[in-house]
């Protein structure tokens, strides 16, 4: 039997040169990564951006089904890179949309819709149990504060809806102000500066007027000067409260830690007050689980941490550090890839009617005998199988969108002496159409078709072989 041809009109292969040299009559070999870390894969040479859809489509889509096995052991920079490079199509806009949505994730992860309390830490990662609404009562050594962060890709942006929510808990370190060293008048980690507004006492002053009020009056009782200077310190605490000042964590005409609104998630953290001591703790506001303004203002560059409040370790797979750059690789990928494949196939979905439509367009001239180039030609059955197994990939899991089935189009590519011998051998038995909605029960027909099809023409060329013997004989 003549072999398959390969001309477009008929089982044919698109004929455009590619642009990487061949190692075989359909793929060709790319390298991933660089130095150790490197990779070696085949994948289907690249179709020019002038080919048809589906032949582009079926490219695009096996590269990105082994780049994707390779991520997070392979870097996102690489395997995007080895995407766009292997394809003729410029991907710097997909460079550009994708940072620019990546960036949008980040900071998600930050958003207060998106965070839950957990607890707050003291310096050696242990739970601080109490926790006073009151900063004047609250607890020594409060330095971090763990949270949970749950983020849905696809409300960022509708294109990552196959990447999963994902969840994380993270620890994030909370400002820490020394009241033991200067009487709670600074903060060891400030975040804000502000001009001292003319209208306040300033905090020289305040201070110069407690240095001048404890000197000693001349015959004043000792019991007296107590109770003045303990009244003037109250006074001066007010007064400094109500200060602004270069160092203070928050500015307002109210004392730092007098809450009016205690945030609901916080105050089902909080319990009762305990009594302050002399080490640096935080003494900034409670809303920042519900206020995005005071979240910014307490964690102004977030970096996170273990939930424990240790630095992440990036040799630990599981760790916070890892676990956050897989998520956003993750999408960083799937988003590029989405972008560039519009960008070269021209369709952004496997289900595009124009795809659909030049596939069956195809299969429906598929037939084991052909005109071609004014003569007649019969590929094997297996050739035939070959071909729909090579266009069957690019469609759609829903078959209901086909408009078409793999068995009736393979069975109307068969010649009438090899259906009729499958029927009267009963060799396959048509099944029921409407049964067969996902493409795996199509090709599963399809399967057990090429089988019965195969078997009707070894019992025709064995009849073929057996009849011209005779002939042969007869001839003698």
């Amino acid at each position: 039997m003549a072999p398959i041809d390969r001309t477009p009109h008929t089982m044919s292969t698109n004929t455009v040169p590619p642009i990487h040299a061949k190692t075989s009559s359909e793929y060709t070999t790319i390298v991933v990564g660089h130095g150790s870390s490197a990779v070696t894969i085949q994948t289907l040479i690249a179709p020019s951006i002038h080919a048809l859809i589906p032949d582009k489509a079926m490219a695009f889509d096996f590269l990105f089904n082994q780049l994707k096995a390779f991520h997070p052991a392979v870097n996102v920079i690489d395997l995007t890179t080895a995407l766009s490079n292997h394809f003729d199509v410029n991907h710097s806009v997909a460079r550009s949309e994708t940072a620019a949505v990546i960036s949008t994730l980040n900071s998600a992860l930050f958003h207060c819709v998106n965070l839950s309390g957990i607890r707050f830490l003291n310096r050696d990662g242990a739970p601080v149990n109490n926790v006073s609404e009151d900063h004047t009562t609250r607890e020594d050594g409060i330095a971090f504060f763990t949270f949970d962060s749950t983020v849905t890709p696809s409300k960022i942006d509708c294109r990552l809806s196959d990447i999963s929510p994902f969840t994380i808990r993270f620890a994030l370190p909370l400002p820490q102000h020394d009241r033991a060293a200067t009487n709670q008048l600074t903060c060891t980690n400030p975040t804000q500066t502000t001009n001292t507004p003319p209208t306040f006492v300033t905090m020289e002053e305040a201070l110069e007027k407690v240095a001048t009020a404890s000197l000693p009056v001349d015959g004043e009782d000792p019991i007296d000067t107590a109770a003045r200077l303990a009244a003037l310190h109250l006074e001066i605490q007010e007064v400094i409260q109500k200060t602004p000042t270069a160092r203070r964590l928050f500015h307002s005409t109210t004392a730092p830690g007098t809450f009016t609104s205690l945030s609901p998630k916080m105050a089902r953290l909080l319990a009762s007050s305990g009594n302050p001591g002399t080490h640096p703790t935080y003494l900034g506001s409670l809303n920042f689980l519900d206020d995005q303004e005071t979240f910014d203002s307490v964690f102004p560059l977030p970096t996170p941490l273990e939930e424990n409040g240790n630095p992440s370790d990036r040799k630990v797979a599981a760790s916070v550090a890892n676990r956050l750059a897989d998520f956003l690789g993750s999408c960083e990928l799937s988003l590029f890839a989405h972008v560039l494949r519009t960008n070269y196939v021209g369709s952004n979905t496997v289900s595009n009617p124009e795809t659909i439509r030049q596939i069956s367009d195809r299969l429906s001239r598929l037939s084991i005998v052909y005109q071609a180039r004014g003569q007649t030609h019969t590929c094997r059955v297996d050739d035939l199988f070959k071909k729909y197994l090579s266009e069957v990939p690019i469609l759609p899991n829903d078959t209901r969108l086909w408009g078409f089935t793999l068995p009736n189009y393979f069975w109307s590519a068969l010649p009438e002496e090899m259906q009729c011998r499958i029927t009267a051998n009963k060799l396959y038995t048509q099944p029921d159409m409407s049964t067969l909605v996902t493409k795996t029960s199509q090709l599963n027909e399809l399967r057990k078709l090429h089988e019965a099809a195969v078997q009707a023409a070894k019992e025709i060329a064995d009849h073929d072989t057996k009849l011209n013997k005779l002939i042969a004989e007869n001839m003698k």
